[in-house]
């Protein structure tokens, strides 16, 4: 969302997801609204000018028949930020080492290649529970896919904090001192594990505003919108 709001030509090969859905997901990042009635669509989409493609899964998807719609993505729209969500679901497995790394290699040239960011998303391994934030050690996958990118970057839930909170909520104990402290606390952290062309690796705290499914900076802020106000004008002829 953010990078097509600074006018970036981006393409999502969202494996996990139809397109319809992705879409769905990508509008409510966008306009900061959890259910946005159909005019309000309308009104995201005809906030870009630039193209979005979004790249249609069908059947297994291998990481060359992959890399192929991206460089014609390249070619023919001027595509720059490259996006897949996620590694795991490549036909070519990430456990073994050897395909990890080819497979990985293949992104890294392609990006080289073509002067483009490429985003690669990928899960954590099951742990004996949920709590923490996941380090470079627990992403799923061979070694040699965090040893080959040049950032690697985690994120994770505080889901013990989601679960006390959301079982006040259901007492009606909103207003208690257990609610407000927990309030308080962080319900992400965003964490940089590796850098290959920095000096740092910087960390940062961050909640999770479930209107706009934007991660913000406080606990009591919301998600902004990336597209310009709406005007009732607009929604005539839907």
């Amino acid at each position: 969302a953010s990078a097509m709001a600074d006018a970036y030509r981006c393409c999502v090969a969202s494996l996990e997801f139809a397109p319809a859905h992705f879409l769905r997901k990508l509008v409510t990042q966008l306009g900061a609204e959890r259910y946005p009635a159909r005019a309000y669509v309308g009104h995201v989409f005809s906030a870009f000018d630039v193209p979005l493609v979004v790249y249609k899964q069908s059947g297994p998807t291998h990481i060359d028949a992959l890399l192929e719609h991206w460089a014609y993505a390249r070619r023919r729209w001027g595509t720059e930020v490259f996006v897949l969500d996620n590694i795991s679901r490549l036909a070519d497995s990430i456990e073994d080492m050897e395909v990890a790394r080819r497979t990985t290699s293949k992104i890294a040239d392609f990006s080289r290649d073509t002067h483009s960011i490429t985003f690669i998303v990928a899960h954590a391994r099951k742990g004996v529970d949920e709590r923490g934030v996941p380090g470079k050690m627990d992403i799923k996958g061979s070694g040699a896919f965090t040893d080959l990118v040049d950032t690697v970057l985690t994120i994770g839930r505080n889901k013990e904090r989601e679960t006390q909170m959301a079982k006040l909520a259901n007492e009606g104990q909103t207003a208690s001192a257990e609610y407000q402290e927990l309030q308080q606390q962080w319900g992400a952290m965003l964490a940089c594990h590796k850098q290959r062309n920095g000096d740092c690796e910087p960390k940062a705290v961050l909640w999770f505003d479930t209107k706009s499914c934007q991660f913000v900076e406080s606990p009591t802020a919301r998600g902004r919108p990336y597209v310009p106000a709406f005007s009732i004008h607009e929604s005539e002829g839907y």
